[in-house]
């Protein structure tokens, strides 16, 4: 048994190297979130191109099994219709976990998915540029978050 004087030096301690990419994040936020990012791409017309950027933080949890992790992503995208529109941006924040020992994504939560492109479809729905879908009221399952990075 170890004491130790404040969650600070706990946390030095139970601190674990995390060598997921962001790159696996997204592609497992494709796969989980209920495929919203894919619907909302194809609904639309267009299809992921180029580079993916943002960020993934994880954090310690009072459950020892799971990390918890939140992301922020933008990914540049092309009109695949004949419309030709410019070019988009896909924008995707949310949260879930992953299983602390394989370091697979376990869940994922999405909290905003949005599709931003300067043009508007001429005989389409409309003329907003962006299409966004809101998830309000998402479950707080575990409330003791430590940065894990």
């Amino acid at each position: 048994m170890k004491l130790v004087r404040d969650l600070t030096e706990l946390l030095r301690d139970i601190r674990v190297e995390l060598d997921l990419s962001p790159d696996a994040v997204f592609d497992a936020v494709r796969q989980y979130g209920d495929r919203e990012v894919d619907e909302l791409l194809n609904q639309h017309g267009f299809e992921l191109r180029g580079k993916l950027e943002g960020d993934v933080a994880y954090f310690a949890t009072e459950n020892a099994g799971e990390i918890y992790l939140r992301f922020d992503f933008s990914h540049a995208c092309v009109d695949v219709t004949e419309a030709g529109r410019s070019a988009g941006t896909l924008y995707v924040k949310g949260f879930g976990f992953l299983d602390a020992e394989s370091r697979e994504v376990a869940s994922v939560k999405l909290s905003n998915v949005r599709l931003d492109y300067p043009d508007w479809e001429p005989g389409g729905p409309g003329v907003g540029t962006v299409f966004a879908s809101g998830h309000a009221n998402a479950p707080m399952v575990h409330e003791v978050r430590a940065p894990l990075g």
